[in-house]
């Protein structure tokens, strides 16, 4: 009996023993694993975090989205309608994607000048993210970056529509044209126009397919527009904002907007219309 007991004790603790070990080695098995999981974690944010430019703040190599907006300075606004959209471009500005680019486009009655950047720069994040800001050093850094990329500019294009001119010529789809085949405009991914304009297309390039008094059958507009457009808008959702001028003169809204959707869709781009007063 006595010779029993100690067998059994003796098993016992061979036993305690055993569980040890396997708890120790079960104990730094979990910490190698662990370690493993943190050194993937780390290379995977060295090897795939994002690059931006320290000036522009452009996503590397190329921003994901580009957000077009187009101005149509031919006429002369009405400064509340100016200062309404405004505010609408900074709200679309505002939630721009970080290292996403914003282009702002003035059309005149001269295609060369219209081609001139008034704005072409990145988003440093969206305004009003609190985890972006805390980790760029404050709300105070991210909203004077917002004031001088963009709001700063912006009020000088919306200073020069309220005081603007009347002009000959309206070159909206030669503008659209060059934007199309831009490499920065090409190069992302997604693409987003937002055109501000009544939409009566004249050139003298135009000429023969638009004027005052007449325009062309559908067939032969998309010929015509097909030829500036191109297939250069895939990926592109094309956003217009009609502004209806004083007195209008030429094709009504819904034709105007049969046409302008005919040859949007035809080079590959979704299109949405809305109407704003003026």
């Amino acid at each position: 009996m006595l010779k029993s007991g100690k067998l059994n004790m003796a098993s016992d603790l061979n036993k305690r023993e055993v569980n040890m070990q396997n708890s120790v080695k079960y104990f730094f098995s979990g910490l190698v694993a662990a370690a493993l999981i943190f050194g993937v974690f780390i290379a995977t944010q060295f090897f795939f975090r994002k690059s931006y430019d320290p000036v522009s703040h452009c996503l590397e190599p190329s921003p994901k989205t580009n957000h077009i907006f187009i101005i149509d300075r031919t006429d002369p606004w009405k400064k509340d309608l100016a200062k309404s959209l405004e505010q609408k471009i900074l709200d679309n500005i505002k939630n721009v994607s970080r290292g996403d680019r914003v282009v702002v486009y003035e059309l005149t009655g001269d295609v060369e000048h219209s081609t001139i950047y008034k704005i072409n720069t990145c988003s440093p994040g969206k305004l009003g993210d609190d985890a972006f800001q805390r980790l760029n050093t404050g709300t105070h850094k991210i909203k004077d970056q917002y004031s001088k990329a963009f709001e700063q500019p912006l009020e000088q294009v919306i200073l020069q529509l309220i005081n603007a001119k009347s002009e000959g010529f309206t070159p909206l789809a030669e503008l659209l044209g060059v934007i199309g085949i831009d490499k920065n405009f090409q190069d992302a991914n997604n693409k987003i126009v937002h055109i501000f304009s009544d939409m009566r297309q004249k050139s003298r390039d135009s000429q023969f397919v638009f004027t005052d008094i007449s325009y062309p059958s559908q067939d032969k507009f998309k010929i015509w527009l097909s030829s500036k457009l191109k297939n250069n808008f895939s990926n592109t959702e094309v956003f217009v904002h009609y502004i209806q001028i004083a007195t209008p003169s030429g094709m009504k809204m819904d034709q105007l907007y049969e046409y302008w959707k005919t040859g949007f869709e035809n080079s590959g781009a979704k299109f949405s219309w809305e109407a704003l007063g003026q």
